[in-house]
């Protein structure tokens, strides 16, 4: 362990090591780490109570009930009708009255009703798609922040532990110069790389603590519950229950285009015009009887009304097929980039774990040996502690670039890289 270095060997054992380490994370702003929160634990709860998809929910129920009005037929009509009810001379009074009660409905034509249920049905499932991107967005957000705050929790805990060494250090370097075995100017660099270490622990720690209260604001919660702990093996995989099957944005393009395609098939059905139909009875008072009445009517012009509707239309269709094929695109070049990175960030990390982190450790102690042996200064010393943390560091970016360049291939393919690769 690192403490080794700084706390006398009689009391570097692990209960000191781990009392230092409390009392430094009490010292620090926000720090403290309580249970753990896994990732799907934090995207989970994220999505169960996020208000985009709740307006995205919304919007299906919307559809879902246009689609339900859609599906209803024209509705009958009761017209009554009073003539000559009131004039002069003959027609005074109600004698010439002629009174008419008619039953009557409008008659769709060519299967304008089914052709109605269709596009219904198509926006209801735009409506579901657009919903699947808004809920993959909302994981996407989420397991962003929640990386980047687990990059910040780890650059905390490895730079808590430096700023302890680098006390430590301090107190070392300055029992050597009063046995004369340091010089002052070892005292003051060995002060001003623990002040360092200090700030960017504390900084480190800060940036840990708002990522926190992001994840909070996130997942709903405005209480201000303890400081967690996220609990994250550097995988992604376990997202695979709240992610689509199928491309989120070509599943989206493809249900456009398809509602654009069933608005221009009953655009279409607008060039012929409605009939409305009705019949009744009419009571005649001047020759006291009653006679049946039919009226039929029909407007004129309607071919020439619905041209600009299906111009729209059929507009609106080119213009969903061009967006599908730019998305189509655009899928196609940034899914050979996201595999790449996947495939550069996985190899580095792969070097760093297996060589760079290694080495720079076999460095470290190299150094703590010679130093305790009069043969290197501590300023060498903390070299070697700055490179290891930069190893340590990089090893820490470059799980999580990895874990983020596969999330998005994911989302982007509806399939991981190592998958893909398989296939191929």
């Amino acid at each position: 362990m690192a403490l080794e270095y700084c706390l006398p060997r009689a009391t570097a054992g692990p209960r000191a090591r781990l009392i230092a380490f409390s009392i430094l994370c009490v010292g620090l702003p926000g720090a403290g780490w309580a249970d753990g929160l896994s990732l799907i634990d934090a995207v989970g709860g994220s999505v169960g109570s996020a208000p985009d998809l709740e307006a995205a929910a919304a919007g299906v129920q919307a559809a879902r009930a246009a689609a339900a009005g859609a599906a209803m037929t024209t509705p009958w009509e009761t017209t009554f009708t009073l003539e000559n009810f009131a004039g002069g001379g003959a027609a005074s009074g109600l004698d010439s009255a002629e009174g008419t009660i008619e039953f009557g409905r409008v008659v769709e034509a060519r299967a304008k009703r089914e052709q109605r249920m269709r596009a219904s049905e198509a926006a209801v499932g735009a409506a579901d798609a657009e919903t699947t991107v808004v809920r993959t967005k909302r994981v996407a957000r989420v397991c962003e922040q929640y990386i980047d705050t687990w990059v910040s929790q780890e650059r905390a805990r490895i730079l808590i532990d430096v700023a302890e060494i680098g006390r430590g250090g301090v107190a070392t370097t300055q029992r050597r110069v009063e046995s004369g075995r340091s010089s002052e100017a070892e005292l003051a660099s060995a002060r001003s790389l623990a002040a360092q270490a200090e700030l960017e622990a504390r900084l480190a720690s800060t940036r840990r603590d708002a990522g926190l209260a992001a994840l909070r604001v996130l997942r709903g919660s405005t209480a201000s519950s303890a400081v967690v702990n996220l609990d994250w093996d550097g995988s992604v995989h376990d997202l695979e229950p709240l992610l689509p099957r199928f491309p989120a944005g070509i599943v989206r393009a493809e249900a456009e285009r398809k509602q654009a395609e069933a608005t221009l098939a009953y655009a279409m059905t607008q060039r012929s015009a409605d009939w409305h139909m009705a019949a009744g009875v009419r009571r005649l008072e001047d020759i006291d009887t009653e006679a049946l009445v039919f009226s039929v009517s029909r407007p004129l012009g309607a071919g020439k009304r619905a041209q600009p509707v299906i111009d729209e239309a059929a507009a609106n269709l080119r213009r969903a097929e061009a967006l599908g094929a730019a998305a189509a695109q655009d899928n196609q070049l940034e899914r050979d980039q996201l595999r790449s990175e996947a495939e550069l960030h996985r190899l580095e990390l792969t070097t760093l774990e297996q060589s760079v982190v290694p080495q720079a450790l076999r460095a470290r102690d190299v150094y703590r040996r010679g130093y305790h042996l009069g043969r290197f200064s501590f300023v060498e010393v903390s070299t070697a502690e700055r490179d290891l943390l930069n190893a340590r560091t990089r090893v820490i970016d470059a799980r999580a670039a990895l874990a983020s360049a596969e999330l998005a291939y994911r989302i982007l393919t509806g399939q991981w890289p190592e998958d893909a690769a398989h296939d191929k």
